[in-house]
């Protein structure tokens, strides 16, 4: 990475203001008016969730209440969020008047430039859970302000779609499992497939994992990679991330073997924590797949450069769970400044990335992951069909459209300012749960 570039991105970069760097013309001033945090409960409207693969996983818990934030300012422009995913699996009724405690003092300062209030919420020290989701209403709330798409605000726009790679849950079944279901993705027209080998399951027991069961079982994940290459097409792009499962040993070793498959990157396959980052070193210096991380290191991006600059990576990884849209976007512009690219975590927030895309070009964010139904639930004719991380979405009552084209890509269109999501916040508040 350049040093000039680095020492941009690791230091006050992020409070660089967002007014001095598009027009001048653009609108200032705009304060903020009010800050309103709800917990919502949408359970009635969604359909139960399927099952996670063909091995018998039970069904994924339903969340059973969302947080949503509401940022407007003075001229009545508003922006947005829904948190969704891990982080917010777990939320309680009272998270709306903690993060009101946390958020406060918001009210009264300027709006124009969400990187700056990003640094003062980090400095405040506030949750990470309500950070990110603040960040993304006042991305979203910038749109509004500026009447225009965020990929707008952001600059030029570099493309106009991105390719979608598909991602399969864990523990599927056998390797023929997988193969079919990689043969299928292929079939309809996507140009890349990420293989979830064995994580919750045993395959050397055949029965879910138990205490004591060994972390992984790379003989029997590489069964599945080779199935998987064996079945598509030469040239189709094949990814493999393990879920953190592999010693260094076991990454080596598998590593080496997906030298000869061609894979496009190894993701993840050790843990990630600091105590981790040499043997992620020694793992790309002893192999030539590249080494996709992290995904689940704790911090936001400013860690993820620290991984990048001692070459414990090829690939970067981040979403907005860590740090928002601020980080992920400052992550992606020190990545396109050294060279590297960034694959973006197709987690629920997923369409918080969208803008992203648009103006950055392909060889910095190459790829966008979405996942499509697994081969036990019935899949769909439709060659291309849409399936959205949520089972549903009630409270939006538009969102950009993601479905993928024939050749596998995501359009990168937004008819609405901000993020382009239009919130039904009379649904949300009909469905609000009181502290």
């Amino acid at each position: 990475m350049r040093r000039r570039a680095f020492l941009r991105a690791m230091g006050a970069g992020v409070a660089t203001p967002i007014a001095a760097a598009f027009s001048p013309g653009c609108a200032r001033g705009r304060r903020i008016a009010r800050v309103e945090w709800f917990v919502f409960d949408p359970s009635a409207g969604l359909p139960s969730p399927g099952s996670l693969g063909v091995q018998g996983t039970p069904p994924a818990p339903a969340p059973r209440c969302y947080p949503a934030v509401r940022i407007t300012a003075a001229n009545g422009a508003a922006g947005g969020c829904v948190g969704s995913g891990a982080l917010y699996r777990d939320v309680t009724p009272d998270f709306a008047s903690r993060a009101a405690a946390e958020t406060s003092w918001l009210c009264g300062i300027d709006a124009d430039d969400p990187r700056e209030v990003w640094a003062r919420l980090i400095k405040a020290g506030v949750a990470p859970s309500v950070l990110n989701l603040v960040d993304i209403a006042l991305w979203d709330l910038l749109g509004h302000l500026r009447g225009m798409p965020l990929a707008d605000v952001l600059g030029d726009r570099a493309r106009g779609r991105v390719r979608y790679y598909v991602s399969s849950t864990p523990d599927l079944g056998p390797p023929g499992v997988y193969a079919i279901h990689a043969a299928t993705v292929q079939r309809w027209g996507y140009q890349g497939y990420k293989i979830h080998p064995y994580v919750r399951f045993n395959p050397t027991a055949n029965r879910w994992r138990e205490p004591g069961d060994p972390a992984g079982f790379p003989e029997h994940d590489m069964a599945v990679f080779r199935e998987v290459r064996h079945r598509l097409a030469a040239g189709f792009s094949l990814m493999v991330d393990n879920c953190h499962t592999y010693n260094l040993a076991q990454a080596m070793r598998i590593g080496r073997e997906l030298d000869e498959l061609g894979c496009t990157w190894l993701e993840s396959p050790m843990p990630e924590q600091d105590s981790w980052r040499d043997a992620y070193v020694s793992l790309a210096e002893a192999i030539r797949t590249p080494i996709c991380a992290p995904e689940s290191l704790t911090g936001f991006y400013q860690e993820r450069l620290e991984w990048m600059r001692h070459r414990a990576l090829d690939i970067n990884r981040i979403d907005v769970e860590y740090g928002g849209f601020t980080a992920c976007h400052a992550l992606v512009e020190a990545c396109r400044d050294a060279g590297i690219p960034v694959d973006l975590h197709g987690i629920p927030m997923s369409d918080y990335h969208l803008p992203l895309y648009a103006v950055f070009p392909e060889s910095v964010l190459p790829w966008r992951e979405r996942h499509l139904p697994n081969p036990d639930t019935s899949i769909p004719a439709d060659p291309l069909p849409f399936m959205e991380h949520d089972p549903g979405r009630p409270w939006l009552r538009r969102f950009p459209d993601t479905r993928a084209d024939a050749q596998g890509c995501c359009h990168l269109t937004y008819p609405l300012p901000g993020f382009g999501m239009d919130y039904d916040w009379e649904f949300i508040l009909d469905t609000r749960i009181p502290a």
